[in-house]
């Protein structure tokens, strides 16, 4: 990789293997079904037109920019976005204020067209790297560039989910819901309302086990911008990153390093959920001394043009775009039940009910959350007739809302 990017320090590299253009790897539904470890498919987007262009080595790197720009402006539609804008000296780093209190970028309401004219007139400056920071951010392609996911998408095979229901009284569910996806990933809630509706997986028979319940509809997004740096943090949702122009690195760690990498505040954020404080360009490690633990179990993925990365959901990320203007085609999915909500839902709660409590209540109620939820999940009810079984049972649409209801009762009281 040619673009300057940050030393971390790490030596590990995440797995790769070589793909043809527009081909998953046979295994793929296996490996996202695993959900182990991040894995890099050198070449996978290739054929994109849009990556075709990119890689056009004709002309100056202002003509090639202005050539994508046009080629995104022909399928704009012409509605506003967010638009996040960082002053000139903080080269893309999309972070806090000092007192921490407060994003360092202003939000925006703007439009596509303007942000691309905005970036190619930064890349006549004689530093392009000192231009102001703008940044679009997880724009969903149906919302804005309805027709470019046509040509720039990736089928995702979704594997067979266990918790299928065992009893055929219970497969036929209702119809997806058309409420809008509240995304656990930086930005995404304010791209215009979702019109994507998911069809319900229904029990085929009672051998083979398909998902029987409603997941949140497919996203593909668009990320369009100069320099930027995306402050290290987890998305809920699995990822698969498709680098269209310029170069990208993700700085990636395991979910289990979350200590080691001292999340800041949980309001406000950049996208819902905390960031790493730690600036890995200049740790400062009486601050932050156990981060490098967490660099030693970190892992780098640099992709160039036609490289994707698969990410599963959960896992740390900082991500890194050193050129003057870089796009980003990424594609969430997941394939927990939809009625399972944002998981930040339960952390909230929890701060509330049982974070101040005597220490040995928390360690009671940590053992009583291993076996009710982080556990083998049939174990509590298993000894059980199943008529006695009530919210230990397998959820579905109807128990997951008479749940909701009853959490609802007992929070207002």
């Amino acid at each position: 990789m040619s673009e300057p990017f940050v030393a971390s320090g790490i030596k590990n590299k995440t797995a790769e293997v070589q793909c043809e253009p527009g081909q998953l790897p046979a295994d793929f539904a296996d490996i996202i079904a695993a959900a182990k470890a991040p894995l890099i498919l050198r070449g996978l987007v290739l054929h994109w037109p849009l990556t075709q262009l990119s890689l056009d080595a004709a002309g100056s790197a202002y003509d090639n920019a202005s050539a994508c720009a046009a080629y995104l402006l022909s399928f704009y539609n012409g509605r506003p976005t967010q638009v996040y804008q960082g002053a000139a000296g903080q080269r893309g780093r999309y972070f806090y204020n000092d007192s921490r209190t407060a994003l360092n970028y202003v939000t925006q309401t703007g439009q596509v067209d303007a942000v691309l004219t905005q970036l190619l007139d930064a890349m006549t400056l004689p530093d392009p790297a000192a231009a102001p920071s703008v940044y679009i951010a997880s724009n969903l392609l149906h919302s804005h560039f309805p027709a470019l996911q046509d040509t720039h998408r990736i089928e995702i095979p979704k594997p067979a989910l266990q918790a299928a229901l065992q009893d055929t009284h219970r497969s036929n569910l209702p119809d997806a819901l058309q409420d809008t996806q509240r995304s656990d990933t930086l930005q995404d809630t304010h791209r215009g309302t979702l019109q994507d509706t998911h069809r319900n997986g229904t029990l085929q028979d009672t051998h083979r086990k398909e998902p029987a319940f409603a997941t949140e509809p497919d996203r593909v997004s668009i990320w369009l911008g100069n320099q930027s740096l995306a402050a290290c943090h987890y998305d809920a949702s699995d990822n698969l990153a498709c680098c269209v122009r310029g170069v990208r690195r993700f700085t990636l760690f395991p979910p289990e390093q979350v200590a080691n990498l001292y999340p800041g505040p949980l309001e406000p954020t950049p996208g819902g959920q905390a960031i790493s404080m730690v600036d890995f360009a200049a740790p400062d490690l009486t601050l932050y001394p156990n981060f490098p633990k967490a660099l030693a179990a970190g892992q780098i993925a640099d992709l160039a043009p036609g490289d994707a990365l698969y990410l599963p959901s959960m896992w740390w990320h900082q991500v890194e775009a050193p050129g003057p203007f870089n796009i980003l085609i990424n594609h969430w999915w997941s394939s927990a039940p939809r009625y399972t909500g944002s998981g930040m839902n339960l952390l909230y709660h929890a701060l509330l009910c049982l974070r101040d409590k005597p220490e040995h209540e928390r360690r009671g109620w940590q053992a009583l959350l291993n076996y009710y939820v982080f556990d083998d999940p049939q174990q509590a009810g298993a000894h059980l007739p199943a008529a006695a079984r009530g919210v230990l049972a397998d959820l579905d649409e109807h128990r997951a809302r008479q749940l909701r209801a009853m959490l609802l009762n007992r929070l207002n009281r």
